[in-house]
């Protein structure tokens, strides 16, 4: 096997190729929720739908990244301060990723499912320990 396919793009490199993640000038780190100017409240709305979307296909197409922190990257983000037609755009985003949430949830057993990851979370830091043990 080809060494250069062990190369891997690191997340935050598609993350920015979301269309509302943007560098700004004097930000080492990206800045999560830099959305395109809309006309009016109806537009701020669909196009917050569209960027719900393509979150969506980035978390479908990269299991591996999922649970990582990008929604609260981006929740963080977010001028909640802003009243102008452009609060559409969150709503729209938000109210989206909710549709996309029921839809989810009727696919599993949301009780058994959070189990499980109880127990991930438990085993992790299970191994944690035993690997602080082993160094000390």
């Amino acid at each position: 096997m080809p060494r250069l396919l062990y190369h891997f793009i690191a997340l935050e490199t598609k993350e920015t190729h979301l269309p509302f993640v943007r560098y700004l000038p004097g930000r080492t780190y990206p800045h999560y929720w830099q959305p395109e100017e809309v006309a009016d409240y109806e537009a701020a709305c669909a196009l917050g739908r569209q960027y719900a979307a393509h979150l969506a296909q980035l978390l479908k197409s990269n299991q591996l990244h999922i649970g990582r922190g990008l929604l609260h990257r981006i929740a963080r983000d977010i001028d909640y301060s802003d009243r102008s037609h452009r609060r559409g755009l969150r709503l729209g985003f938000f109210n989206y990723l909710e549709v996309l949430l029921g839809l989810a949830g009727r696919r599993v057993s949301l009780v058994r499912h959070v189990e499980a990851m109880h127990q991930v979370h438990r085993g992790l830091d299970t191994l944690a320990q035993l690997e602080r043990k082993r160094r000390g």
